[in-house]
Parts: C-alpha cells; sequence; structure tokens
C-alpha cells in the first residue's frame, strides 16, 4: 500500500508539482511552538498537507503521570509523518466476533483504533489544505481547527479511528484546516486521586486549544474563527469545555455530536476508586502522598489490566465545577457558560451502536435515549431558552454499508462517516454492500453543513434533512434538499422526543 508520494516512481510527476505548490504557498515545513515540523503529502489524498504526531505535551509518564498536561517547548526540527500511538485504554475485541449476523464489531471494525497504545501519547495531527481557497482558513478541533474531540466513553478512542481521519474532508473542499488530538483517558486521565486534579484529560483538550490558537495561522488557519467539535465522550468534552472558560474560551463556535454536559460524570469525591485500584497494585495503605508516588511507578500496562477487572471502579470526568460542571442547567441559567453558537445534535437509533450482540436489546434502546438522546434535547432546549444561539439535527440516515444488519439504523456514530466523508472506507466485506450515490451526495451536504460555522464565527441556519431510510427493501428518500433551522422550545424538541419513543 501506497503512504507516501515518495513511495512510488508513478507518483513522480504528482510529487513534483505538489512539493513545489507546497514550497510556494503551502509549506511543509512549519515552524510552531513545538518545534521545526516537517509534514508530507499522501497520495490518496494528494491536496492537503498533513502533520502527524505533532507533540503538544511532554509525556505524561513517571512524576508526570496524573498530573495536568506540561507544555511542549521547542524540540527542534521534527519529521511528523506517522500517527502516535494511542492513550492507554482496553483493546480487547468484544465477544463473538466470528459472527457477522449478531455482532457489531465484526462487521464494523472502523470504530475501534488503528494502531498501538502507549502512556506517551499527547500528541496533535494538523490537516490543512495545499491550495487553500483563501489566505487564511477556518479551523476545526476534532478535540477535533475544526477541532475534532473523539468519543469512546472517555475510556476508549484515539485521533486514528479510521472512520473519523479528516484528510478526505480536507481533500474536497480546501476550505478549512483540521486538527484532532490524543487525551488521556480511563485512570490516566479522571484519576480523581485524593488531593490531585480530578481531569487532567479534559486539561489535554485545553491545551491543544490553546496550542492551535498559538500556532494555526502557520498552517494558513485564522486563529479567530476556531471551533471546537466532538462525538459522544468528545460531545460532553465540548460541553464541558463551554462552561469551564466562560471568559477565554478562545474557539468561536461549539459542535458536539450525541453528547451533553450531563453525561459520564463520575461521583467519586473521596478518591475511593483510586484508592481500592491502588490496593490492587501493591500501593495501598500509604498516605496520600506515598500512594501517590507508587501509582506513579506502577507498569502503565499492569495499572491499565487493574483498572479493567474491576469495572465497577470506573473512572470518569469529576464534576469538580473547574472542567467538568455539577450543574450545567443552573449554571446557564445564570450565563455561566461561554456563549459562543453551539450546533448539536443526535442519531435516530443511539442504542443501535451499543449492543455488542444479538441485535436491538430494550436496555441498549433505553440507553441510546436517557443516555446520549433526552440530555441533548434537554440541553439545546433549555441553551434557546436563555437566549444562546442554538441549532440542533437529527441524523436518522440509514445506509447499509454503514449499518449493516437490520436493527443497527442510525446508530451511534453512524453519522460520523458521512460526515467526515469516510463511508466509503465502509463497503462491507460480509455483505458486499457499498457506498451508494446517494450516501455521497449526503456526505457532501454534511460536510458542508458543519464546515459552515467555521466560515464566518458564527453558527449559520444550515442543517441537512437526512432522516431517510435508503438501504435494502426501504423505500428511497423523497426529500435532500438542505435547509436551515433554529430549534423552538416545545416544537421542534417534542416532536423529536416523540419521534425517539
Amino acid at each position: 500500500m501506497l503512504t507516501h508520494c515518495s513511495d512510488a516512481v508513478a507518483y513522480g510527476l504528482l510529487l513534483l508539482s505538489s512539493f513545489q505548490a507546497a514550497s510556494a504557498d503551502a509549506p511543509l515545513q512549519v515552524q510552531t511552538s513545538s518545534g521545526s515540523l516537517t509534514g508530507f503529502i499522501n497520495c490518496t489524498a494528494p491536496s492537503v498537507r498533513q502533520f502527524l504526531g505533532v507533540p503538544f505535551a511532554l509525556p505524561p509518564t513517571g512524576k508526570l503521570r496524573f498530573e495536568p498536561p506540561v507544555k511542549v517547548t521547542d524540540n527542534g526540527p521534527l519529521q511528523v509523518k506517522a500517527f502516535k500511538p494511542s492513550c492507554m485504554q482496553s483493546v480487547s475485541g468484544p465477544v463473538n466476533t466470528s459472527d457477522p449476523n449478531t455482532d457489531v464489531y465484526a462487521i464494523m471494525p472502523q470504530f475501534g483504533i488503528n494502531g498501538g497504545i502507549s502512556e506517551d501519547c499527547l500528541y496533535l495531527n494538523v490537516y490543512a489544505p495545499l491550495n487553500p481557497t483563501t489566505p487564511s482558513l477556518p479551523v476545526i478541533v476534532w478535540p477535533v481547527p475544526l477541532f475534532q474531540i473523539y468519543g469512546g466513553g472517555f475510556t476508549n478512542g484515539g485521533a486514528n479511528v479510521l472512520y473519523q481521519i479528516p484528510d478526505k474532508w480536507v481533500q474536497r473542499t480546501q476550505g478549512h484546516v483540521v486538527v484532532t488530538m490524543n487525551y488521556r483517558l480511563g485512570v490516566f486521565g479522571y484519576p480523581s486521586a485524593p488531593g490531585q486534579m480530578k481531569n487532567v484529560g479534559l486539561m489535554d483538550q485545553r491545551m491543544v486549544v490553546e496550542w492551535v490558537r498559538d500556532n494555526i495561522a502557520a498552517f494558513g488557519g485564522d486563529p479567530a474563527r476556531i471551533s471546537l467539535m466532538g462525538q459522544s465522550a468528545g460531545s460532553a468534552s465540548v460541553n464541558f469545555y463551554a462552561y469551564s472558560y466562560v471568559d477565554d474560551p478562545i474557539v468561536a463556535g461549539f459542535i458536539g455530536h450525541s453528547g451533553a454536559a450531563s453525561i459520564l460524570t463520575s461521583t467519586d469525591a473521596s478518591g475511593s476508586n483510586f484508592n481500592t485500584l491502588a490496593d490492587s497494585v501493591g500501593c495501598g495503605k500509604l498516605s496520600a502522598a506515598a500512594e501517590l508516588q507508587c501509582m506513579q511507578n506502577v507498569d502503565a500496562a499492569k495499572l491499565q489490566a487493574a483498572a479493567e477487572s474491576n469495572r465497577s471502579r470506573s473512572f470518569f470526568p469529576y464534576a469538580d465545577n473547574i472542567t467538568a460542571p455539577a450543574n450545567p442547567a443552573d449554571r446557564l441559567a445564570k450565563g455561566l457558560v461561554a456563549k459562543k453558537p453551539f450546533l448539536m445534535g443526535n442519531t435516530d437509533n443511539e442504542g443501535g451502536g451499543l449492543s455488542t450482540i444479538g441485535g436491538m436489546t430494550p436496555e441498549a434502546r433505553r440507553f441510546g435515549l436517557s443516555g446520549l438522546a433526552c440530555p441533548v434535547i434537554d440541553e439545546a432546549n433549555q441553551r434557546f431558552q436563555h437566549g444562546y444561539v442554538t441549532y440542533r439535527y437529527l441524523y436518522a440516515g440509514n445506509f447499509s454499508n454503514i449499518s449493516p444488519l437490520p436493527w443497527i439504523g442510525a446508530c451511534h456514530s453512524c453519522d460520523l462517516p458521512l460526515a467526515f466523508g469516510t463511508h466509503y472506507e465502509y463497503d462491507n466485506t460480509h455483505t458486499g454492500l457499498k457506498s451508494t450515490d446517494l450516501e455521497w451526495g449526503t456526505s457532501f451536504a454534511m460536510e458542508g453543513m458543519l464546515k459552515s460555522p467555521t466560515q464566518t464565527g458564527s453558527v449559520a441556519a444550515h442543517c441537512v434533512d437526512v432522516n431517510m431510510q435508503v438501504s435494502g427493501s426501504r423505500s428511497p428518500p423523497t426529500r435532500t434538499k438542505v435547509r436551515g433551522i433554529r430549534i423552538t422550545p416545545g416544537r421542534n424538541t417534542t416532536r423529536t422526543r416523540q419521534a425517539l419513543r
């Protein structure tokens, strides 16, 4: 497989012309606070400059484990041409992966991380156009200029998950820069150790936003037009961020897929989970300081395995009212939130991707509603009632290559292959189903919807009607018009609640 343009003589002319253009207008060598970076051009996205594995913080190992991130200073020349490992997490596969008829993950491997894991994981990636449409482009951070924050329940995920790699999106638009990142997960990111900062994983995200503010102009991005975007736990992170940096958000707007500030917060105020874990790895019955020092010296893989062995002792963000709010509704009412536009939404069947085997279960359906859909609906409604510019979407596209089993539907995360334009990576080996022309068209429209807030620094009234059934024997859609909608309390949210029941 070709990885870089320099890997094949057949791409010699493309290499020459691309690098000449890059040298003239959009350089592959960029000076940043992390050092002088040399990126590359991938033959599968020949109009995108990629800078992969850029350090933004010192490795959070040894005495820096469980501590807030420490900013990287100039590291000198760096070749940034490959992903770094994802942060520590469970990499064990789900049950019954040999049966493609009953197991979601057996037929949807694109949802998993694509590479190894390491405690040394605090790196970001920049995707910038080779032929930008304007001199200074909007940025998306996933927590991911657009800046993108991946999901995974604060326990799994990474910047190299196939369905959310944005190079093809930037390739098509040439109109925005995207930054993706890794941030600490599980006990490494949310240890709740007695006397320590609770949510260092969320602090990793803030450090990336600051890095983007300070460096994105060197990649052709506009630091005044940064949008922070996330999905699932990433969307909850975006919400946490809006409540945590009221006076200095840095970003111009927020985009959240399938997650709100009220989900996945820990109630472990005393640090009992950390103490129990410490006891299981030989660090128990010590003073708080000695316990912390002992835990910082435990092998990372051993610590991860111990955390996985007792799932009842979970490690999620704690509502410390510093990096995560204890009462979002109360803070909204008091104006204690960044007053920036917010685009948020859900998929029609959030529980569909949460059933491991055996089809859709009542438990998965209930969690999809109470844990994912309704919190977003409530958050959007409350924001609107208090006068904050808010837009909401409902994604109900059901494409057979992404959702090859009839009960999956528009599942949790199933909108992202359309949003990032990676749906064709789902051409299914078990069923032979491939992306359709309608799927390509819907993907382009969704890409436009998500990019539109970055164009002017505000959320445009622009969303896509993708409430459709398009696979198998289902009837084709009759509405594909792109149109804008601002939420109206009661009318839109009530209708959505009824549709989700």
